[in-house]
């Protein structure tokens, strides 16, 4: 009875011109709503900002794969055993590349986002998440057009020889690039003019990776001292769960990386939690 008189109350209400309140939205509620809003406004300004932005952002990471398969596929005729070079290359440098540009993404998102925190429900942290999504879509779009292309052109197999493991290696990636970004950009924050040093740190993960270079070849007295770096794990693991006739690298393991990224995550979202205040004031 009490809940009919309520009803008809709101309806008397509402049929008299008086407002009727909403109901109110939970705290995750209005997380994903904040997410969306700002994962489209990323994709609007990243895509939509400039002449051919779509064309661009796509356009970027493909020339430099197709770039480097020239390179290395012609020029220095490198081949890998039992696996076709191209599609060696191009499940090395994208994944690498998705992770590289969450964390530059990271260091600009407080930056880029300042006017928003006048919002109440935004947070410095929902900056992150959104350029962390839509990094992951343009690079899982890169590399589904890519291996597509490589499929029809020259009848390679679909790269996808264990699923779940694949995608629990994506998580981690993501993880890893997302803590460290969130760690490089409270640095950044704090420190403005590192932002180029901590740039220039990725050039040397690029080569250290195992994504252009084959690390086979690598004397056994150095190999163990790349082995702590947690991208030549993901980089091994992505390309051997994506090809049956990859011959993993010695020593390549899941559990490092994941232990790594939770560290960083730990560490990342603790600093910010005692920065998160200072990050909208500043």
């Amino acid at each position: 009875m009490a809940t009919s008189s309520v009803s008809q109350g709101e309806s008397a209400a509402s049929l008299a011109g008086q407002p009727v309140n909403p109901p109110m939205r939970t705290p995750w509620q209005v997380t994903k709503a904040v997410w969306y809003a700002l994962i489209l406004r990323e994709i609007q300004s990243m895509f939509f900002s400039r002449r051919f932005g779509a064309f661009w952002v796509l356009a970027e990471p493909m020339l430099h794969v197709v770039i480097m398969m020239l390179i290395f596929s012609f020029i220095r005729d490198i081949a890998m055993p039992g696996v076709p070079f191209a599609l060696w290359l191009l499940l090395g440098i994208v994944p690498f590349f998705m992770m590289r540009e969450i964390v530059f993404g990271n260091l600009g998102a407080i930056k880029a986002n300042k006017a928003l925190f006048t919002y109440r429900q935004v947070k410095p942290f929902d900056t992150y998440v959104a350029r962390a999504a839509v990094q992951i879509m343009v690079y899982g779009s890169v590399l589904v057009i890519l291996t597509s292309a490589l499929m029809f052109l020259f009848g390679y197999d679909l790269p996808v020889y264990k699923p779940i493991q694949l995608l629990m290696v994506v998580g981690v990636m993501v993880a890893l690039a997302f803590g460290l970004g969130i760690l490089f950009s409270l640095l950044v924050h704090a420190l403005p003019d590192i932002e180029p040093i901590v740039r220039l740190l990725f050039f040397p993960l690029y080569l250290l990776s195992g994504v252009i270079f084959p690390l086979s070849f690598v004397p056994s007295k150095y190999y163990e001292y790349l082995l702590w770096n947690p991208f030549l794990h993901l980089i091994d693991l992505f390309r051997q769960y994506s090809l049956a006739a990859y011959t993993p690298l010695e020593g390549t393991n899941l559990t490092y990386p994941a232990e790594f990224a939770l560290v960083l995550m730990f560490f990342g979202l603790l600093i910010y939690r005692q920065r998160q205040y200072a990050l909208v004031m500043d």
